[in-house]
């Protein structure tokens, strides 16, 4: 199995069969408690310009030290671990329209287990995070990032 995270104050999660299907997303750290997962991808976090940039600069710090754990705990569980920068697989796209995308591309039992986290028009709150994580895991499969 294929595991995707999204970091935050509310990491997301999603993780993929060897086939690319969803089986399972949610919020939290319970990532590690869905069964055997060989490979992983956890979005890095990314330096903006200050016009760009949202929020406190110095969240990022914490946000790395919070992927740095991540990664370790994979690790140490033999779980091969790579990180991409959010430019990297999603681009500059706003998170309504990108969200749309992801939604578009699943099957129908991938939508229904989208059904806990609905999107919003913006494609803001914490559920966001949650598309974000599907939309990395379906991004890294068909990339073939999962070793």
């Amino acid at each position: 199995m294929y595991l995707a995270i999204d970091p935050g104050i509310h990491t997301g999660w999603a993780v993929l069969a060897i086939s690319g299907q969803l089986l399972s997303c949610g919020l939290g750290e319970n990532y590690l408690s869905r069964g055997l997962v060989t490979s992983a991808i956890i979005e890095r976090p990314q330096v903006y310009r200050p016009s760009l940039s949202k929020g406190d600069p110095n969240d990022l710090i914490t946000l790395a030290i919070r992927v740095g754990q991540y990664k370790e705990r994979l690790e140490t569980r033999g779980v091969n671990v790579s990180l991409v920068l959010p430019a990297t697989w999603k681009g500059q796209v706003p998170k309504g329209i990108h969200h749309g995308r992801i939604e578009a591309d699943l099957s129908y039992a991938e939508r229904a287990l989208m059904q806990p986290w609905p999107r919003t028009r913006k494609g803001d709150g914490v559920a966001g995070n949650v598309w974000d994580a599907v939309g990395l895991a379906k991004w890294a499969f068909a990339q073939r990032k999962f070793a």
